[in-house]
């Protein structure tokens, strides 16, 4: 199965005031029928810093074997198109950058080391343990609608395997009968409460394929309806 990712990924530095717009690889889940299921990707990511016209092209190269997988080769350009940085490794094990003008090379990121027993928690790193992580003080604070409180995901996390495909269940049959209502012209289709879809500032589809026309943007809503204005009145 190949899966284009719409859109862009932005990133907005405050400090610098410079807005980062990343157009995402192809994602291809592999072995859905015959052995096991791992997601790979393919293709070309660009990034483009819109303040100071700097690039960047990643190359991802699919798996051939065991051991040849997770490929990355990249260039970062500056504004007037001059090769500055090369980019290779591994997006699972380690990247590296070099320096053209030195040919200096140093360690980008590399992969963490294993948590305490991770045998006990699915092998996830720290990072992703803790985006289910949630307690009591987090429970007074954010949205009755975070991810964080769905009980399938806290029953995989205790070990109850039953219990969370029941939830599971539930949850996908809730989310079908939605769309059928949808479809049906029987409910108004969901929208989102936080963030605003307008056209995107920036971006331009002969630059950057977002596989959308025009591109677009989700735009913080920032006033009395915000989501961190309802946080800190708890007004849900």
């Amino acid at each position: 199965m190949t899966l284009n990712q719409q859109g862009t990924f932005d990133v907005h530095f405050e400090k610098y005031d410079e807005e980062i717009s990343i157009v995402r690889p192809t994602l291809l889940i592999q072995n859905l029928i015959f052995g096991g299921i791992y997601v790979d990707m393919e293709g070309l990511s660009i990034g483009v810093n819109h303040k100071t016209g700097e690039r960047f092209e990643v190359t991802f190269f699919p798996r051939k074997s065991a051991t040849e997988q997770s490929r990355i080769s990249g260039k970062f350009f500056d504004a007037h198109g001059n090769l500055k940085i090369k980019l290779d490794g591994s997006w699972l094990n380690e990247i590296r950058l070099t320096t053209v003008d030195t040919g200096v090379t140093e360690t980008a990121w590399h992969e963490p080391p294993l948590i305490p027993n991770a045998h006990l928690q699915y092998y996830f790193d720290y990072d992703s343990i803790l985006m289910n992580y949630v307690c009591e003080e987090m429970r007074e604070n954010v949205a009755p609608t975070d991810s964080r409180f769905r009980n399938d995901q806290r029953y995989y996390e205790e070990g109850q395997m039953e219990e969370a495909e029941i939830e599971k269940v539930a949850v996908e049959e809730r989310q079908r009968r939605s769309r059928r209502l949808v479809e049906e012209g029987k409910m108004e289709a969901p929208k989102p409460r936080f963030f605003r879809k307008v056209e995107h500032p920036y971006v331009q589809n002969e630059v950057m394929q977002t596989f959308e026309d025009p591109p677009i943007y989700y735009e913080l809503i920032d006033d009395n309806n915000g989501y961190w204005q309802r946080r800190n009145r708890q007004d849900w």
